[in-house]
């Protein structure tokens, strides 16, 4: 996973040192420490420094003023130091440039040497990065033991578990390595996204919001006839037998609620099945979903959707690209000649901008071919994402895009081919109480222009939600 430096940028060799003595004990003991002094002189002689350490700094806990312990420790510790530190670099160094094969050779060369949990930290991590779980699991535990490491650590073991598929694993170790702030940020949000990858995940959800221009009315309505709020009610179920990668099935409802323009209510259901080949940083995605809606009671839209979607990382981008076909079929007979396939295409790349910020950009292309070329279009236009975590349980994500639409023919009612153009905009603002728990306020805004000035309006839609997820 990239961004691994910003965890580890501020490690040095010196971070845990395994030659400072422990803390004096409330009782000296001159002869125990005397016992010790005499260990650590035999071991020293016999070549065995790592013992010899251990023995001199237990004789100094036990009697502070010996000063042979002391100079012998001092001695060992220097002796050992040059070598460790560089090895330390130089494994840095090789990681810096993505060989973790090459750092790993030397990080598992200090080990057998003795060197500290800050080596077995970076070990662990290139062999997270190389797919060598079992080994990572196992260097990251031991550099977890030690208290100056153990948030990093648990962050990676949290990573480790969720490339193992086993999420729910993923999210106690990441959602424990947030209660430190130098990986607070990250962490969280990984343990909210490992929550979701569960085999089997229930999601449920309600808003209430207001819109400036429900009916989207032209410009210069005025707003308290065209305005209205709305309540909204959402569930979903997401089943993936295999876990992540493999098959799945999903269904969703959802409800609205208008105030006042009760034409606009509507009721929907989808049900769709697919297949994810891959995980997290590189995967393709198969589908196929229905729709069925309901508007002011009566029935409305009957759609068949088949989609395709997939992304990789090459080294800090994540490259996305998507492909769906919808066939739309329209249940009132007045809405026929809008029965049609809406067609879009899109691609964007992700990468980071700062420890915890992430910008998204990206262009789409949309073809709604229905059954009269006047009422058909192409839309087209780029988009721009900005994801930033400011605090451990917080999300504030900014959206803004361009649209241009563009009518095949002229409409005979209008006596003009159609050409709209939209200007968008989000802020949305979550903060997660849990890892089930969203809280959320967003606001959307749009411009619409038009070279047929009935089709020229604005809108302001502010809403406030919370929603609740869990797995199993």
């Amino acid at each position: 996973m990239t961004g691994w430096l910003l965890l580890l940028g501020g490690l040095s060799v010196s971070a845990a040192d395994p030659c400072a003595p422990p803390p004096p004990v409330p009782d000296p003991d001159p002869v125990a420490a005397a016992a010790y002094r005499s260990v650590g002189d035999e071991e020293r002689a016999a070549g065995r420094m790592e013992t010899a350490v251990a023995a001199f700094g237990s004789a100094l806990s036990l009697d502070p003023g010996d000063e042979h312990s002391r100079r012998a420790l001092s001695e060992l510790c220097a002796a050992r130091a040059e070598p460790a530190a560089a090895a330390f670099e130089q494994g840095l160094e090789r990681m810096k440039v993505g060989d973790f094969r090459g750092a790993v050779e030397i990080f598992d060369r200090a080990l057998a040497a003795g060197a500290d949990a800050s080596t077995a930290l970076l070990a662990g991590v290139c062999r997270y990065q190389l797919g060598e779980y079992t080994a990572a699991t196992a260097l990251l535990r031991t550099a977890e033991a030690d208290p100056v490491h153990a948030a990093v650590a648990r962050y990676y073991l949290g990573l480790v578990a969720l490339a193992e598929g086993t999420p729910a694993v993923a999210a106690g170790l990441l959602d424990a390595a947030a209660s430190s702030p130098e990986v607070a940020a990250l962490a969280r949000d990984l343990a909210r996204y490992a929550w979701r990858q569960q085999r089997l995940v229930l999601s449920a959800a309600s808003a209430v919001g207001w819109d400036s221009n429900a009916t989207l009315a032209p410009a210069g309505t005025p707003i308290a006839s065209a305005s209205d709020g709305a309540f909204d009610l959402a569930a979903g179920a997401l089943f993936r037998p295999s876990g992540e990668s493999g098959p799945y099935l999903r269904g969703s409802a959802a409800l609205r609620e208008q105030f006042q323009v009760h034409s606009l209510d509507m009721l929907g259901a989808s049900a769709g099945a697919g297949w994810q080949f891959g995980r997290l940083g590189n995967a393709l995605v198969l589908g196929y979903d229905y729709d069925y809606r309901t508007l002011a009671g009566a029935p409305y839209l009957s759609a068949n959707r088949l989609g395709a979607s997939g992304w990789v990382s090459v080294g800090p981008l994540v490259l996305t690209a998507s492909y769906l076909a919808r066939w739309e079929a329209y249940l009132p007979a007045a809405y026929d000649p809008f029965d049609g396939v809406l067609q879009h295409a899109g691609a964007k790349a992700s990468f980071g901008i700062a420890r915890t910020a992430w910008l998204t950009l990206g262009y789409g292309l949309s073809w709604d071919g229905v059954q009269l070329d006047y009422l058909s279009w192409i839309e087209h236009g780029p988009r721009a994402v900005l994801r930033w975590l400011p605090a451990p349980r917080w999300r504030i994500v900014v959206e803004a895009g361009v649209l241009f639409r563009d009518y095949r023919a002229p409409s005979p009612a209008l006596g003009t081919r159609r050409e709209d153009a939209y200007l968008d905009g989000a802020v949305l603002a979550e903060y997660d109480p849990g890892l089930r728990w969203t809280i959320w306020v967003s606001l959307d805004m749009r411009r619409a222009f038009s070279n047929v000035s009935q089709y020229a309006y604005s809108r302001v839609a502010p809403t406030v939600g919370v929603s609740f997820v869990t797995g199993m």
